[in-house]
């Protein structure tokens, strides 16, 4: 396997790693089903608990089936699943003929069907502080920041929170029941017909991971009671994911983030596919046949022997063991105290005698 093609999946997994994790973090958003830092199963569990006069129950159909009585509905953004048309409208309807709406904002700035559903309610959202510093230590001492909710009415229990970067304010006329620091709305109501809606800035006071800091969870009891006196309170929960088992869905629900993933998936495979295969004709690289070494020395041996060479090395072996005699200032090797002749004559088994005669005569400093 080529290495581009190796590089190339170990990308694609750690993408696929990364989508996974978002999803996950998405799933485990402000559901009441959720456990995670933003998940608003403590909530749900207080009131079902705490609170005997509140009835909560988990909603897990579309809006457009909410009935009377009209009770009362929990809102928390982000959604996973989006509102349509119809769902709006059917919300908007259901509070004029009475229902109460707590919204649950998440502080950050709204996507198209946040912006939608803040429209039907008459909503709009203020940017309340810059972008993020690009440091990673001011970016967490900026994120993690937190701030003492302050109530407009005596008697009302604190919240502590964190800023957010956005604010939602009403198009009109509305009533302010807590301000951030600086004076900025951060919870508020307003009428809509004959219903109500409450809306939270920033409602990460309310999650498990906040909701026993302060007086967050008593509260957050405070903000349930208006809305149990029309009826049940309902969490919504169909958009966060959780569907009833007889609710129909439309089959272009889902066929859009279907088509994604298989265009993805069609994309990863003729990637991989493409890397796989060479550019060009394919043409085979020849290499020479290797033996055994013991067997080309041999045969390295019988070329020297059929070329003769063992006479020259011979009689070069004899000239360079005269020319060292001499600059060593001692007599020609062929005196007879030498015990070496004048010229060689033999084979390769005279070559090697006279190889170690020389070679001897080296260790003992006669040449």
């Amino acid at each position: 396997m080529k290495r581009e093609l190796v590089v190339f999946m170990v990308l694609m997994g750690i993408v696929a790693a990364c989508l996974l994790w978002l999803a996950g973090a998405n799933a485990s958003g402000p559901s009441s089903w959720a456990t995670g830092p933003t998940g608003l199963r403590l909530a749900h569990d207080i009131i079902d608990h705490d609170e005997p006069n509140l009835r909560p129950r988990r909603w897990d159909r579309p809006l457009t089936d909410l009935t009377q009585p009209a009770g009362g509905l929990v809102l928390a953004l982000p959604l996973l699943r989006g509102l349509d048309a119809e769902e709006l409208e059917a919300l908007d309807r259901w509070l004029v003929n009475g229902g109460h709406l707590l919204l649950l904002t998440s502080g950050e700035r709204p996507g198209p069907v946040e912006m939608a559903l803040l429209q039907t309610l008459r909503l709009e959202s203020r940017t309340l502080r810059d972008d993020p510093p690009l440091g990673w230590f001011s970016w967490k001492a900026w994120r993690e920041a937190e701030v003492d909710l302050v109530p407009v009415h005596a008697g009302l229990p604190a919240i502590r929170s964190r800023h957010g970067r956005t604010h939602v304010v009403a198009k009109g006329s509305s009533h302010t029941l807590y301000t951030f620091p600086d004076g900025a709305l951060a919870v508020g109501t307003r009428s809509r017909g004959a219903g109500r809606v409450t809306w939270v800035n920033n409602a990460t006071a309310f999650g498990n991971a906040w909701i026993t800091e302060s007086d967050n969870a008593a509260a957050w009891a405070g903000l349930m009671a208006p809305l149990a006196a029309t009826g049940d309170v309902l969490f919504d929960e169909f958009h966060h994911g959780h569907v009833a088992p007889d609710v129909v869905m439309p089959g272009a629900d889902s066929g859009a983030f279907r088509g994604i993933v298989l265009q993805l998936a069609l994309l990863w495979l003729l990637t991989a596919w493409t890397l796989s295969r060479p550019f060009g004709p394919v043409r085979r690289v020849l290499r020479p046949r290797r033996g055994a070494v013991a067997r080309e020395l041999a045969a390295l041996a019988s070329l020297h022997q059929r070329a003769g060479h063992a006479s020259a090395a011979g009689t070069r072996l004899l000239a360079l063991a005269r020319t060292r005699r001499r600059r060593r200032g001692r007599s020609d090797l062929s005196q007879p105290d030498t015990g070496l002749p004048a010229t060689f004559t033999g084979g390769e088994a005279a070559l090697l005698a006279l190889a170690r005669d020389v070679g001897e005569r080296q260790r003992r400093h006669q040449l």
